[in-house]
């Protein structure tokens, strides 16, 4: 794969132009589609098919522009490339595991903060579980055993 741009910067940087076209397009194309209404209930009907296929016409253009058709292959299109590149380029993060004793941290760190919807959430939890089947080990009652 060969590819057209090196960075993301400069993908970005061939895409970003055709945004003030891409508006120019939409707002002509949208003009065209409502004059057709306007023809439509007139009735035109032969202006009011004319109007929408000009709609279409910039509506594609808009594709045109913002997808990079005319590109050959997609490691060649700036719309392609502008994707890869930001997830090649972005910085992988670090592993984390999130843990009971993180998650109080964090509660009494901001003075216990979304409490109420963790709450919420845990006793939404215990009421599906009620009438389910009970299969825990650990929470069984303890046998009577002699020590």
């Amino acid at each position: 794969m060969s590819h057209k741009y090196t960075a993301f910067q400069f993908a970005w940087g061939a895409y970003t132009p055709n945004w003030g076209y891409c508006q120019g397009y939409y707002n002509t194309g949208f003009s065209q589609m409502q004059d057709g209404f306007t023809d439509w209930y007139v009735p035109n009907d032969h202006a009011a098919l004319g109007h929408a296929l000009n709609a279409i016409q910039w509506l594609l253009q808009i594709a045109k522009l913002m997808f990079d058709f005319p590109a050959t292959a997609y490691d060649q299109s700036y719309y392609m490339e502008s994707i890869y590149w930001a997830y090649a380029d972005a910085p992988t993060p670090p592993p984390y595991e999130l843990t009971w004793q993180k998650i109080c941290e964090a509660w009494i760190k901001d003075d216990f903060a979304g409490r109420a919807m963790t709450i919420s959430c845990i006793d939404r939890m215990r009421q599906i579980l009620w009438d389910e089947p009970f299969y825990v080990v650990w929470a069984a009652r303890p046998e009577q055993q002699e020590f």
